[in-house]
């Protein structure tokens, strides 16, 4: 069985953020930018260097995964079972 190739509906070379706060921008990764439930925006940059704010009103999908989010939890990263996944160390990690 082959890894899930992701669906994105913009360009993941761009400038990608989240509006975390009120007017609290933060530059996140593609795979967090599809799937947050919040204000979303890509910026790109004119000949001049200033910025150009783009809102991105696109799907929203739970995080690493192809399916569309039809009613959202909360604000923030969408999980397909409502939580992050937590991850298990490998029997030769000890992290305590």
């Amino acid at each position: 069985m082959g890894k899930l190739k992701l669906k994105y509906d913009f360009d993941t070379s761009k400038c990608l953020e989240v509006e975390y706060e009120p007017k609290e921008w933060s530059r996140v990764t593609c795979n967090t930018f599809r799937s947050y439930n919040g204000n979303r925006r890509i910026t790109t940059w004119d000949k001049n260097k200033n910025p150009i704010y783009t809102e991105f009103d696109y799907p929203l999908y739970y995080f690493e995964t192809n399916t569309i989010v039809e009613t959202p939890i909360n604000k923030g990263t969408q999980y397909i079972h409502g939580k992050r996944t937590e991850s298990q160390p490998r029997k030769y990690e000890n992290f305590s």
